[in-house]
């Protein structure tokens, strides 16, 4: 099989794990690059995946409906996209106003969706993931804002039995930062971003920062991410510039250390109730809190899938390193 089959097979199998069928924009988009297993690997075209396709090295593990792609017996997984494409829809209409709240609290730079919610990817019951990039010194001021905005909510959403919850599991100062922890999973989940919010460049600095090691993973890395755009208003934009002015100096020093030690200790004590393999890194850059991560479980599958083609030299991803907690 030549790596361009290869590269191919392995962006297939790698959202069979996530169960979704991927169309030919997926395919280039999400392309898997080899480098990361020190084999050579190159930018595939469209049109030469849509070639490749039809050899029969990838016919015998690959099957084709509709113009979407998935492993032979998946077929499902065509009925499923359409299905959790229309759960999306409906669930980004109820998040939207939600988000534009969000994109107000201070010091908060830019927002994106995340994980399955970026590519609509989301069951009825799943988890809202939200990414935040937030201004350097007030990385706990900024979470702690949109935490209690996100209690406040929930609440709300109990009494008409809603059982959504926002995921606000990654915090990180905006300003260009390289991200230490990478797998396939890591930059996978980069990649899928789709911004909301951001009132500069934000996101494309995030990109630009990472775009080196990401290429390890991905051949396709754009440092102009897709957007899901909302909406704000002036007067929120006014009311959020008022409240960090107010924010900034001392006395906002003073209250940063205030919130971050009220978020580890939050932390902390929900640590307790928790078990399994994860990770949360609480620290001047970033707050990642990931307690129950699906990585080691996701990349566990994908090495089995590939031994089972008989790919060994394929079966080689780590997780990015957890933990159990």
């Amino acid at each position: 099989m030549e790596n361009a089959e290869k590269q191919i097979l392995a962006t297939t199998v790698y959202f069979d794990c996530f169960d979704r069928a991927l169309n030919l924009n997926d395919l280039f988009k999400f392309s898997v690059s080899l480098k990361h297993l020190g084999m050579p690997s190159g930018k595939i075209s469209i049109m030469e995946i849509s070639e490749l396709l039809k050899k029969d090295n990838l016919k015998k593990h690959i099957d084709t409906e509709d113009g979407l792609y998935f492993l032979r017996g998946r077929k499902n997984l065509v009925a499923l996209r359409r299905e959790r494409e229309e759960i999306s829809t409906r669930h980004f209409k109820i998040l939207k106003k939600y988000l534009n709240l969000f994109s107000a609290v201070p010091f908060v730079r830019g927002l994106s969706l995340s994980g399955s919610l970026a590519i609509e990817n989301i069951r009825e019951d799943s988890d809202w993931d939200l990414f935040f990039l937030v201004q350097r010194g007030r990385l706990y001021t900024a979470a702690f804002g949109v935490s209690l905005l996100a209690a406040l909510f929930f609440r709300k959403w109990q009494k008409f039995g809603f059982k959504n919850i926002f995921c606000l599991n990654h915090f990180v100062i905006s300003g260009g930062e390289e991200m230490p922890s990478r797998s396939i999973y890591e930059a996978a989940e980069f990649l899928k971003m789709k911004p909301a919010f951001d009132d500069g460049d934000h996101f494309k600095k995030f990109i630009q920062c990472n775009k080196k090691w990401m290429e390890n993973y991905f051949s396709h890395i754009d440092v102009v991410p897709e957007k899901q755009e909302i909406k704000n208003t002036e007067c929120f934009l006014w009311i959020k510039k008022t409240k960090e002015k107010l924010l900034q100096g001392k006395a906002g020093d003073f209250l940063e250390k205030i919130f971050r030690k009220i978020i580890v200790s939050r932390i902390e004590k929900n640590k307790k109730k928790l078990t399994g393999f994860g990770r949360i890194v609480l620290d001047e850059k970033q707050i990642e809190y990931h307690p129950l991560s699906p990585q080691k479980e996701i990349i566990e599958n994908y090495n089995a899938t590939m031994k089972k083609f008989g790919l060994e030299d394929l079966a080689k991803e780590k997780d990015s390193g957890f933990y159990w907690i």
